[in-house]
């Protein structure tokens, strides 16, 4: 029988009744109990009854078990008011041997898989309405194909995406959609799943206006990752103490800290105030997925992240995305920054006005070859700032900082 969720209006209650278990979105402090005494909870503001949700789960899929291994109700938000979408909770259900009619969406296994269940909500308090666009999925480290939303796993009046279409992907002012995602894994991505303890989960965008670019988003394309085991939250709460650049914040790998500064240095060009807050020094060793891309570096692979913070107080508007830098080894050796590695700013943050400031991670990537060669040598950071037309406003040593003497 074929069951999905029911979407909830911002006028509407947060519990729905199905002919079956009542599945309620629900917020509180407590965290909702397990349909398995495996289960482990991540600490939460609200929460959801994903036992309810896994007992509708295992009567639409005619699974013989269908348990609660993993739920954390840790909000997290996309976007910012008036317009966000958010993730309110989220549960890992494991199934076991299944209706074969669902064998295409969980890869040809019916004896194994998972369903990653979300309680999410678009919500628009502005006076103009905004439009969604984009799909939900998921990645896994070492599983090659995206993990999608299945509408055929609970009562389509809780789909979120069901209610998106029903809305014609319009979200009216002044309104609210809230309902389930459900990603079906099959056997192989929950071994991979399993391994990794973390998914990459990619949400809705909105627009602005209709026939907007995605870059001009108000609720921008990303990511986020999502730990689905304790283990996860161990990697999690580890990567959290590293510098946001995209080997962190995109989960390309496993970082451990050779060395750190937190110790500040200001310099200023022409009225361009720049403070180096710190830098941290990596050894990395990147994931299955990305291993590709640094494999010509020499016994392994070090990254330097510097966090700067650049306070307009010049002429023109600067460029935030294109912050540029080097670093010098030895006064010899000049080793260019890593824009692929580097997280640019929002649209919206690109542009420096005068009298404004940002803070960018400038990411530098060499192999551990070359820093066992230089590592006891002087090491000196130049920061490159341009204008809002690309035009460069510094060249290299006027703004200068010295890492290491």
């Amino acid at each position: 029988m074929k069951k999905t969720l029911r979407i909830v209006l911002s006028s509407l209650s947060l519990t729905a009744l199905l002919a079956g278990p009542t599945i309620a979105l629900a917020e509180s402090s407590s965290s909702e109990s397990s349909a398995s005494s495996q289960e482990s909870t991540a600490s939460s503001e609200s929460s959801t009854d994903f036992k309810a949700v896994a007992e509708a789960i295992k009567a639409a899929t005619s699974a013989k078990e269908a348990s609660v291994t993993y739920t954390n109700s840790t909000p997290i938000t996309f976007g910012k008011a008036p317009v966000t979408e958010t993730i309110h909770a989220y549960s890992l259900i494991s199934l076991k041997d299944f209706t074969k009619d669902l064998a295409i969406p969980f890869g040809g296994d019916t004896q194994t898989g998972a369903v990653l269940v979300l309680d999410v909500s678009l919500k628009n308090d502005s006076d103009k309405d905004a439009y969604i666009t984009g799909g939900f999925s998921g990645s896994i480290v070492g599983y090659d194909k995206a993990v999608s939303h299945n509408n055929n796993l609970l009562d389509e009046t809780k789909d979120l995406t069901k209610a998106v279409v029903d809305a014609k992907q319009v979200l009216k002012a002044k309104s609210e959609l809230r309902g389930f995602v459900t990603l079906a894994i099959g056997g192989d991505a929950l071994k991979q799943l399993n391994k990794n303890g973390e998914l990459s989960f990619e949400p809705l965008v909105v627009l602005a206006n209709k026939g907007d670019k995605i870059t001009d988003a108000i609720v921008p394309t990303a990511s986020t990752i999502l730990p689905t085991s304790k283990e996860g939250e161990a990697k999690r709460s580890a990567a959290s103490e590293f510098y946001p650049d995209k080997l962190t914040a995109e989960n390309w790998g496993t970082k451990t800290l050779i060395s750190s500064s937190t110790d500040k240095q200001n310099a200023n060009f022409e009225g361009y105030d720049v403070t180096l807050n710190g830098y941290q020094l990596v050894d990395f060793k990147p994931n299955e997925d990305q291993a590709s891309r640094f494999e010509k570096l020499k016994g392994g692979v070090v990254v330097l992240t510097a966090e700067i913070t650049v306070k307009n107080n010049g002429k023109v508007a600067l460029n935030a995305r294109q912050t540029a830098g080097n670093l010098v080894f030895n006064d010899q050796l000049k080793l260019m920054h890593e824009g692929m590695v580097e997280v640019e700013p929002a649209k919206d943050k690109e542009v420096v006005e005068p009298g404004q400031e940002y803070t960018y991670h400038l990411a530098f990537v060499f192999s551990k070859d070359d820093y066992d060669l230089y590592k006891d040598r002087s090491l000196t950071l130049n920061v490159n700032l341009y204008d809002k037309d690309f035009k460069s406003l510094t060249k290299s040593g006027d703004i200068t900082f010295q890492l290491k003497k």
